[in-house]
């Protein structure tokens, strides 16, 4: 236990002196007089409170400058009063110094306000140092003797894991002062503990009651540690003599809600919180005849071990750099004591509190310089000690990191708009509020404050991802989808449309950010996109952000007043101190300036003619860094003067016009053909399209990046530049060029997109991520170029460049926008046979082949196979191909295989070109598909082989992948168990060098189904289980490569292995994902799966029986074949039948067989019954084919008797058979009719 010195006042004006530890000693009590005297005292509050808050010149600083002297000063005093009156206790302190033990305390044990209110923090030696900053240092404590009722305080043992709860409380009419600034300070320091013991949680909203709530919610973690950041006040407690210390809690709507120490103290008593830190202005002082009136002492009282309050009002950067310093401290083991000891260090040392303004009109900036390092004071009872545990080996789970796409902030940081974040915070958080629109004409800082906003609600755990969709160079017409598909990439699901979105977002706290709304003003699916929004920000505890220059949406769910759903937040300038602070930091980012800084007034006078507009400030401290300030005033108000005055962004066009007549004259011309663009490039594209020499794009680029138009980003692929341009720049610029000369722009601009989206869509076969990224940031521009393409009259040109753009678009699933861009490059127009006909006609069938309509996707393709001639060419053999896949998807494997075959023997005739080569390999991939689904194994492996013969030629990585999966797919089926383990193990180690986790989950789900075959199931289990983990990561949930079919294997190794339950719930799980995804395939075969799975239990066969209906139902509107609805006939035959209804399980079992023979492909999947068919039909040895079926094929074996004994009715042989036996059947029937 550390030595400890005990002052203990028995009344305000006698001490005694006491050293606790190894060696005990005291002294007599002895008489105090306080050294220090009431005009001290007025001193040091006109120090700590007044100076840097109220006017101030020279003599003030003078004042000042004295008082930081009388610190030491006054310490000795105090010192004196109690160590040289008394030679006993000065022996003490001798021993008590010289011991030089770590962790040495000295408390103050009084109950009197007058001995505690003294600043015994200033506690020195004569002629020596402070003692808190010896070393080792002696921290400074109070203790209140009579608190508790005078009992021994409640041990708290250090922790290996602490909660912090934060309570930031901003009531409305209590003075408005950064929320963020104690937050952020500990969070900082939470950033550095490696690895994690320490968890933030925020009190929403800040009142009493939630307070109370929290505090006995035993479901949540203990609270630990507890951090008020807000006002408190010494105030009159209604006796008219006393005074009452108070915290100001927020009250119902924001309002005040004055909270007595003795209040919070009574809420805190049985609480574990080991600590409380009152970051709020007088949360020490207390009256003067009550100890118990502060709130410090009345926690104490509420037997708080430790409890940090402030003994004077302090300055917002005091507490922060305090408090900065005391947690990273703490977090890192330290005692309580200690860790303020360190933070009083810190800011002894670094006095710089901020600047002030002074002299005429505000002009001279003064930096403050205060000595506040004693304004905490500690209150402890016990020994101190650490909270956190010196044991490390217990921590945090870790915590996955938020999945958002909110990119950091700019390098510059982020400036002011403190009170918007906290409307934005109290709107979501306290107000239910669902939907937040920020407004302002362009460059405001919208965007800044909604991902500002974004990055903070994240940290503080409001909400636990964010998506941030961008429209500000959006040239599409389906905003929705965009929204989609940005929020499927982010949150990692597979997301259709806007209600599965919807779906999502109810399951998580996610913030939607919907930026630039006003590029869709035009009626662009502005309104739908707005209609969904509005249903996504009251999914559940998701919320929506918008920005728009558009100060009124004009729609119902979006009102700019008398709603608490929706919130309107207009933006105006910067405050003055925000934009200068703003300047300073963009001035200091390189280069170096070569003018001097303009002093703040006139940088206030330079800034108010722009209206302290964000980016023309922005703008602005790019010039100032070479010229002086007053020509950059004279150009600008010159400017100023030529825009008309009823234009909003006036100020912006003149800042920007200030910035480009600025560059060198010979690069005006050049810089002009930048504004063909959508808001930014590929640098290789800006350089392509201007046709400007290296040189000259060089020296461009160096001045646009040097005046802040353009900002460079690398990108996280093939080392590419994007080059992201001053929002009105490229318009600016489009406005300055002739007619004739936006339209040669306009023709270099899209031919060279053109090229582009060629090679995208190349690179799309080899690097899918990289082609995808790259797409993503020019779609913007490959949109614009497109449609500028379409215009020309250029048919084949425009519709090739149509059909790539539309890959890309397919990708993203935007897919309103696909059906567009089909459809005007359809009105292209082109003669049947040449290559715009080609494209737009494939375009339309791809387009139905997407959205499962096969049969009209084969009638588009069959029109262009018969409008192509007949002589071998890329367009015929694609086609085929395509046509092929609409047989093969409508059961029709004969026909797909003949198209299969004619493409192979038409690829033969034409030069072995990679092209030609690749498209060989994928076609005797696709054929052998069609021959194994058909039963022909030995075919179906060759053309597998040949396929990845072709592939290791090429070095096609993706090829060898597909193949061998597909050789080991066909092994399983053959029952050729290690050679498919081989071969998907192949593949699995292909997909994972080409960091495709998406295949890579395909291949772990392949190897599922053969550990299940072979009946490994702790095998088929982690195969599974690692299949879904990686579709799930890849946000891939419905389809038939997404984790709900893993989940539905998982099932059944759960029913297989006897754990039905589990079976259950995992069939459960992947049914919600198909039908919030409205994949109603899947669905149908999920509620199928499930009334199998129930009907083995005959208490359920009700249960069994509705969703075997339920399925049935999905499946009628579906395509029969793809929906295999005779299992759903046969299933629920089998659940009547166990109900005792015969009559209902035969009209089931009839209409099954008659689904199953009206299938195209039946007479393929018989495959397995083939020795036996034959052997019926050419009198073979039939015994001998049916020694191999087992009682469950009683009626199949009863029905062969009955045709060997001469019975040729098809109905009386079938009546008792389900689809397959009846196949079987029919197959014997027409055979034996077919000889005779």
């Amino acid at each position: 236990m550390p030595t400890e010195l005990r002052l203990t006042f028995s009344d305000s004006a006698h001490v005694a002196v006491a050293l606790l530890g190894s060696a005990p000693d005291f002294s007599q009590p002895a008489a105090f007089a306080s050294p220090i005297t009431d005009k001290d005292m007025a001193e040091l509050r006109w120090y700590v409170e007044d100076y840097g808050t109220t006017y101030a010149a020279e003599p003030d600083d003078a004042r000042a400058d004295a008082v930081k002297k009388l610190l030491p000063e006054w310490g000795a005093k105090l010192f004196a009063a109690v160590f040289k009156t008394n030679d006993k206790a000065a022996e003490i302190f001798r021993n008590f110094r010289d011991a030089a033990e770590a962790g040495r305390v000295l408390s103050i044990a009084a109950d009197h306000p007058a001995v505690l209110s003294l600043p015994w923090e200033l506690l020195a030696t004569p002629g020596g140092s402070f003692l808190f900053n010896e070393n080792p240092p002696v921290s400074i404590r109070r203790g209140l003797p009579s608190a508790g009722q005078g009992r021994a305080p409640q041990p708290r043992d250090p922790k290996p894991a602490l909660h912090l709860l934060f309570i930031v409380s901003r009531p409305d009419g209590a003075g408005f002062i950064n929320p963020r600034s104690d937050a952020e300070a500990v969070l900082d320091a939470l950033k550095e503990q490696k690895p994690a013991r320490v968890e933030v949680e925020f009190l929403r909203p800040a009142t009493l009651e939630e307070l109370r709530r929290r505090l006995k919610n035993e479901r949540l973690p203990k609270v630990d540690i507890i951090h008020f950041d807000g006002h408190g006040v010494l105030a009159s407690s209604g006796d008219a003599d006393r005074k009452q210390g108070y915290l100001l809690f927020e009250g119902e709507w924001g309002s005040t809600d004055k909270v007595s120490g003795a209040a919070f103290g009574k809420l805190l008593n049985s609480s574990d919180a080991g600590l409380v830190v009152l970051s709020a202005c007088q949360s020490a002082m207390m009256d003067s005849e009550d100890p118990m009136s502060g709130v410090a002492a009345q926690l104490v009282h509420a037997d708080i071990p430790a409890v940090i309050a402030m003994s004077y009002s302090a300055f917002v950067i005091t507490t922060k750099l305090l408090f900065a310093e005391f947690y990273r401290s703490l977090f890192e083991g330290s005692t309580v004591a200690r860790s303020l000891d360190k933070a009083r260090h810190f800011l002894c040392f670094n006095p710089k509190r901020g600047t002030r303004l002074r002299g005429a009109g505000g002009a001279e900036e003064f930096h403050l310089q205060l000595h506040d390092w004693f304004l905490p004071a500690l209150y402890q009872s016990g020994t101190d000690q650490p909270l956190l545990s010196a044991d490390g080996a217990v921590t945090l789970p870790p915590k996955p990191e938020p999945l958002h796409n909110l990119p950091d902030v700019q390098e510059s940081g982020f400036f002011g708009r403190s009170r918007e974040l906290w409307q934005i915070e109290r709107f979501f958080a306290v107000n239910s509020c669902c939907r937040i629109s920020i407004t302002g004409f362009g460059g405001q800082g919208k965007t800044a404050l909604a991902l500002e906003a974004g990055r903070w609600l994240l940290r503080t755990g409001l909400f636990k991802q964010a998506c941030f969709v961008s429209y500000a160079a959006y040239q599409g017409s389906d905003p929705v989808s965009l929204a989609i598909s940005t929020m499927s990439a982010v949150l990692q699901e597979s997301l259709l449309d806007a209600a599965a979105a919807k779906a999502s977002l109810e399951t998580t706290a996610t913030l939607l950010i919907l930026d630039n709304l006003e590029s869709l003003a035009d009626g662009r699916g502005l309104a739908e996109l707005l209609d969904a929004a509005a249903l996504w920000s009251e999914a559940g505890a998701s919320r929506v952000l918008l920005t728009s220059r558009q100060p009124d949406f004009a729609h119902p769910s979006y009102p700019l007043a008398g709603s608490f759903d929706h919130r309107h937040l207009p933006l105006q300038g910067l405050r003055e101190d925000d934009a200068v602070k703003w300047f300073d930091a963009l001035r200091s980012l390189p280069p170096e300036p070569t003018s001097p800084r303009p002093q703040r007034d006139v940088l206030i006078r330079l800034f108010e003619q722009v209206g302290f507009h964000p980016l023309s400030i922005s703008l602005l401290a790019q010039q100032l860094k070479e010229r002086a300030a007053s020509d950059v005033g004279e150009r600008l108000e010159a400017l100023l003067a030529l825009q008309p005055l009823n234009r909003e962004d006036r100020s912006l066009l003149a800042s920007l016009e200030l910035s480009i007549e600025r560059l060198p004259k010979h690069c005006l011309p050049l810089l002009n053909r930048l504004g063909v663009f959508a808001g930014g490039c590929l640098e290789d594209m800006a350089r392509m399209v201007t046709g400007l020499e290296k040189a000259d794009w060089h020296e461009l680029r160096s001045h646009l990046l040097r005046a802040g138009l353009m900002q460079a980003e690398r990108l996280p692929v093939l080392d590419m530049t994007w080059l992201r341009f001053h929002p009105t720049l490229a318009p600016a610029l489009w406005q300055k060029l002739g007619k004739e000369e936006q339209d040669k722009l306009l023709e270099r601009y899209w031919q060279e997109y053109h090229q582009l989206s060629g090679a995208l869509y190349e690179l799309d076969f080899k690097n899918p991520h990289a082609a995808r990224a790259i797409a993503k940031h020019e779609l913007p521009n490959m949109f614009r170029a497109v449609h500028a393409a379409l215009q020309t009259g250029r048919a084949e040109e425009s519709v090739d460049f149509a059909d790539n753009v539309n890959e890309f678009l397919s990708d993203f699933g935007m897919r309103r926008d696909y059906q567009a861009l089909t459809e005007a490059a359809a009105k292209a127009g082109g003669t049947v046979g040449s290559q715009t006909w080609f494209l737009s006609r494939s375009d339309l069938g791809e387009q139905l082949f997407r959205n499962s309509q096969t049969a009209a996707a084969a009638q588009v393709f069959q029109g262009i196979l018969a409008g192509l001639e007949e002589t071998p060419s890329y367009n015929r053999y694609l086609t085929l191909h395509r046509l092929g896949r609409c047989c093969n998807e409508q059961g029709q494997p004969a026909e797909a295989e003949r198209l299969y075959r004619q493409e192979l023997a038409e690829l033969a005739r034409l030069e072995q070109s990679k092209l030609v080569l690749r498209q060989t390999s994928v076609t005797q991939t696709d054929l052998a598909d069609v021959l194994r689904h058909q039963g022909r194994y030995t075919e179906a492996k060759a053309a597998y082989q040949a396929a990845l013969k072709i592939d290791e030629e090429l070095g096609d990585k993706r090829g060898m992948a597909v193949n061998n999966g597909q050789l080991g797919t066909l092994a399983l089926e053959q029952d050729e168990l290690a050679e498919a383990v081989k071969r998907w193990l192949e593949a699995l180690a292909l997909w994972q060098s080409l960091n495709e986790p998406a295949s890579e989950a395909v291949a772990w789900h392949q190897l599922g189904l053969i550990y299940q075959k072979a009946k490994s199931w702790e095998e088929a289990e982690q195969a599974y289980r690692q299949a879904a983990r990686l579709q799930e990561e890849q946000g891939l949930l419905g389809g038939n490569n997404g984790a709900g079919t893993s989940w539905q294997q998982l099932a059944i190794v759960c029913d297989y292995t006897g754990r039905h339950a589990e079976a259950e719930q995992w069939f459960r799980k992947a049914l919600v994902v198909f039908q919030s995804a409205k994949d109603q395939l899947n669905a149908a075969r999920a509620l199928n799966n499930l009334a199998v799975l129930l009907a083995d239990d005959l208490a359920r066969l009700d249960e069994a029986r509705r969703y075997a209906e339920e399925s049935l139902i999905i499946k009628e509107i579906l395509d029969p074949a793809s929906a295999e609805i005779w299992k759903s006939y046969e299933l629920l035959a089998r659940i009547a039948a166990k109900q005792g209804e015969s009559s209902q399980a035969a009209a089931y079992r009839a209409k099954g067989r008659q689904a199953y023979l009206a299938f195209p492909g039946w007479r393929q999947q018989l495959y397995q019954h083939e020795e036996l068919i034959t052997a019926v039909i050419e009198g073979g040895d039939v015994e001998a084919a049916l020694s191999c079926y087992g009682e469950s094929w009683a009626n199949l074996i009863a029905a062969i008797q009955g045709i060997l004994s001469g019975e040729r009715d098809e109905a009386a042989l079938c009546g008792p058979l389900d689809y397959e036996n009846a196949a079987t059947i029919r197959a014997i029937l027409e055979g034996i009719a077919g000889k005779g």
